[in-house]
């Protein structure tokens, strides 16, 4: 009777533990409908949660990987896989393809920020390769960005190339016009790194007009910014475009150039002549920027 009573308590235990597991996984699956739109509400309902009540690998799993996915949407760049590292356990062997295809790419996130390019870029593979599969325009289109960050910061501009143009047209077909606007602007980035300058320009060109369709005040910077480097860059700098580019930033953007940005355009004001405005700016310069500023000056 008695081993009859402890079987039946141990019965009931394991119900109980397995309805609070399905609760948490449930609590989770809601996580997952809204993180795409509402990272940050994501965010924080994720750290609010107890972590010892997850209570199984699946939900140590999913947890992980939404996590993960909430940091990187709310833009805080993790270079340690310790938060990863539960979903990429998991998902490995178990799960769906889909959480496996997001799974690869997040690693591979923490991987590229964590300075581990080639590791980065297999796994941004194995994340596009299950994105085609399924059908998600949308992730093929990240990790194929992906792949060509890697590629670009290893100077291999062509295969840069090839995997940008291949997000653009990921971004494009799945109607997400912002993300193929930057997409563009990358494939815009490259061909000024391969010192075409004439496509370059064309594209950023274009690019700057669709940034001003969709009010994407950010975006427009970004390529004025880099077009203050390619008119730098070209076999006979255009110093004016580049102080042009510049003011049109301050003064209409009313936004503040970038470390680099300022570099050039301080180099732009020496070339023109402009002595006294390269001491104005300089002084007027964000303190932390200044040591770099007045390097490039002392420099020229």
């Amino acid at each position: 009777m008695k081993s009859i009573r402890l079987l039946a308590l141990a019965f009931f235990v394991a119900v109980v533990a397995s309805c609070m597991h399905m609760d948490v996984y449930r609590g989770l699956c809601d996580v997952e409908s809204y993180i795409g739109d509402r990272p940050d509400s994501a965010l924080a309902v994720l750290q609010a949660m107890d972590r010892s009540s997850l209570g199984s690998e699946k939900n140590e799993a999913l947890f992980s990987l939404l996590y993960s996915k909430a940091l990187d949407k709310c833009y805080v760049d993790v270079a340690s896989d310790s938060i990863i590292a539960p979903a990429h356990a998991y998902y490995q062997d178990n799960g769906s393809d889909e959480h496996q295809m997001q799974m690869w790419y997040y690693y591979g996130r923490t991987q590229f920020n964590a300075g581990e390019h080639a590791s980065a870029a297999i796994s941004y593979m194995k994340s596009a390769e299950l994105a085609e599969d399924l059908g998600d325009d949308f992730m093929a289109g990240l990790a194929y960005r992906g792949l060509g960050e890697t590629y670009i910061l290893n100077f291999n501009y062509v295969e840069s190339l090839r995997y940008m143009d291949m997000a653009y047209e990921c971004f494009r077909k799945e109607g997400r016009q912002l993300h193929a606007n930057y997409a563009l602007f990358a494939v815009a980035n490259t061909y000024m790194l391969m010192s075409d300058y004439e496509t370059a320009d064309s594209l950023y060109n274009l690019v700057y007009e669709l940034a001003l369709e969709h009010d994407a005040v950010a975006l427009q910077k970004l390529v004025l910014e880099d077009m203050m480097y390619m008119y730098s860059s070209i076999p006979v700098p255009d110093y004016d475009e580049v102080l042009t580019c510049a003011a049109y930033i301050r003064d209409s953007l009313n936004m503040d150039l970038s470390v680099s940005a300022q570099e050039a355009y301080s180099i732009a004001l020496v070339n023109r002549g402009k002595f006294h405005e390269v001491d104005t700016y300089r002084n007027g310069a964000i303190i932390g920027n200044v040591d770099t500023l007045l390097s490039y000056y002392n420099n020229y």
